[in-house]
């Protein structure tokens, strides 16, 4: 259905540009005809009818081109990390395998030659099919609350409401830039910015080549994971300027404060959000309206969160407890042997946060249930080390961790990257807190992040353990 939007804008202006990178155009006529040609190159390769088909395409625009193919035809899809394509297709159940590579057979390849093919064909007119908004229209992968991949159905209906919420916030749809690929969630952007006949950019996967082609992009949206914009930030020329009117959404993992500030000194305006694959976007906030390290925004008018303990009793503004979040664009549940999970609990949705609210509506999220540390019976939770140490010139990335020692007491540890010369004394005021134990600092060379730059602590642990052992 969504495929619609897209049909849109090529009868409002067919001429406008809807993908670009720098050099060569597709408008929106040429866009949506190669759409109608994909879509009748699926239904002669079987995938008409199919319950629901996995995308494993490393080609961000065959990818997306693939996806609305698909959803021209009333097929559910699933976007799939290409090195862990199979296995996922085990999860998620997906009935046939859209790849570009040959060895995912028997699945079916669409690499460049099979799109150059179905874009040459003689077209032929597409059947009509009807389509249940309240069917399974999107199955997107989630790290859930365990870390391990869960997968979240999402219905035609739910995925127009939150492109539809999405059209509501005040972002440069007008040429769309986004570091992050379907495959992690960012698909509504890409359709918001197409229904509002807007141009989705396609940059070099080169940080380096990426930040000085900007100007010749000249986007107006960014969306980034912090990792991926500090890389970008690293990389761009002494002599480069903000670009006017860009606006940088940053999504996937916790946002410190002096990346933002930098890349709002380097790039333009930084929003920032709290979202999931099972909520949605949850709040929104300019970055430099945000009074603390872990505000996270004003809470959007389709979604509502509260504060709960254990009991799941509402606290008081300003109490720190678990957050959860119902409204119009929370999923259902988890599909399959994990629609148990008691994550989704009377309508309410838990996803593991631990954070407060002021009586002004601003959510602040503290850090991550099982991410507490508890040290003596003191529990700290990681942002509470890391947000003042990250203040201290000359260190540009920290995580927090604990590990136990021989006596399997709890002790706190932190992982510090430098790049410049560091006043050891400021990083201990910095740790002055009461009942907190001595800190083990170990220094890294680059902190272990997830694709979307969450902190592997785990990885941090284990380097521990050997560091102790050698």
């Amino acid at each position: 259905m969504f495929d619609r939007l897209v049909r849109f804008s090529a009868r409002m202006t067919p001429l406008a540009i809807a993908v670009s990178n720098g050099a060569e155009h597709i408008g929106y006529r040429d866009f949506d005809r190669a759409i109608d040609q994909a879509a009748a190159a699926l239904d002669r390769g079987g995938v008409m009818g199919t319950a629901l088909v996995g995308i494993s395409v490393r080609d961000t625009y065959r990818h997306l081109l693939l996806i609305l193919a698909c959803a021209r035809r009333g097929v559910p899809t699933v976007s799939l990390i290409p090195d862990m394509a199979w296995p996922m297709v085990t999860l998620t159940g997906a009935a046939k395998l859209l790849s570009d590579d040959p060895a995912h057979a028997p699945g079916l390849l669409v690499d460049a030659a099979w799109l150059a093919a179905a874009v040459a064909a003689e077209p032929s007119e597409l059947a009509r099919v009807t389509i249940d908004p309240e069917a399974l229209g999107r199955v997107q992968l989630s790290s859930g609350s365990t870390g391990e991949p869960k997968a979240v159905g999402m219905s035609w209906a739910l995925m127009d409401r939150r492109i539809e919420h999405t059209w509501t916030r005040n972002f440069g749809y007008e040429r769309l830039l986004s570091l992050v690929g379907p495959e992690s969630g960012a698909l509504p952007l890409f359709l918001w910015c197409w229904a509002k006949g807007g141009t989705v950019l396609f940059g070099s996967s080169d940080p380096a080549i990426l930040a000085r082609t900007l100007p010749i992009l000249q986007p107006t949206g960014m969306l980034a994971a912090p990792a991926q914009l500090a890389v970008v930030l690293d990389a761009l020329p002494a002599e480069a300027t903000p670009l006017p009117g860009l606006q940088i959404a940053i999504g996937g993992a916790h946002a410190a404060r002096p990346l933002r500030e930098r890349a709002a000194l380097r790039l333009g305006t930084v929003n920032v959000t709290y979202a999931s694959t099972e909520a949605g976007v949850c709040t929104n906030g300019f970055a430099a309206s945000l009074d603390s390290e872990t505000a996270v925004g004003w809470i959007t008018p389709w979604s509502e969160i509260e504060i709960v303990d254990e009991q799941d009793n509402a606290l008081p503004l300003g109490s720190s407890g678990r957050v959860r979040v119902r409204g119009s664009d929370v999923a259902s549940g988890y599909m399959g042997s994990s629609g148990s999970d008691d994550r989704f609990r009377d309508g309410w949705f838990y996803p593991g946060d631990i954070g407060a609210m002021d009586a002004r509506g601003m959510l602040r999220i503290e850090g991550r249930e099982d991410e507490v540390m508890n040290f003596g019976g003191q529990k700290f939770l990681p942002g509470a080390l890391e947000n003042p140490v990250a203040l201290v010139p000359g260190i540009s990335g920290v995580a927090a961790f604990a590990l136990e020692d021989a006596q399997g007491i709890a002790q706190p540890w932190l992982a510090i990257v430098r790049d410049g010369d560091i006043d050891e004394g400021a990083i201990g005021r910095a740790l002055a807190m009461p009942e907190l134990p001595p800190v083990r600092i170990a220094y890294i060379d680059a902190l272990p992040l997830t694709p979307l730059g969450k902190v592997r602590r785990e990885v941090l642990r284990e380097a521990a353990r050997q560091l102790k052992a050698s």
